[in-house]
């Protein structure tokens, strides 16, 4: 699984990406300046993400607003510090991935604990970034 989070269109292999970026949706996407997240790996943090927004929806393009981001980014870090201790029903868990549209193999959980606690840092660390250019954070879905 490729937990990596792209900055140039110019990486991606496919169209298989969600996108992050700074400021609402403005029916544009694969922009410069965004995050892309390989959709299977970003599974990881979309259950953290439901719980802060419950009108999260996988396939849609969403909006963020300041207030309800920086209680996601808090809980992507908090996550992250705490996967290392973890079993892998208890990331699971922790990550909220009931809400999920796929289940996700406890194995594959115990084996990537250290590149999924990197991939929630880093983009928690890049949505806040982009907190400090707007108001607004979207995530543009599959």
């Amino acid at each position: 699984m490729d937990y990596r989070i792209y900055r140039s269109r110019a990486e991606l292999d496919s169209t298989n990406y969600v996108e992050v970026g700074a400021g609402k949706y403005s029916q544009k996407h694969w922009q410069e300046g965004c995050l892309f997240i390989e959709e299977e790996a970003f599974i990881r943090a979309e259950g953290i993400l439901a719980q802060h927004f419950p009108s999260y929806d996988h396939i849609a393009f969403q909006d963020i607003p300041r207030l309800v981001g920086k209680r996601v980014i808090a809980a992507w870090r908090d996550a992250a510090a705490r996967i290392p201790q973890l079993n892998p029903a208890e990331i699971y868990s922790l990550l909220n991935l009931d809400v999920v549209m796929l289940q996700v193999d406890p194995v594959a959980l115990d084996r990537d604990r250290a590149a999924i606690a990197a991939m929630l840092n880093e983009l928690a660390d890049a949505c806040d970034e982009f907190y400090e250019q707007d108001e607004w954070l979207r995530i543009l879905g599959m």
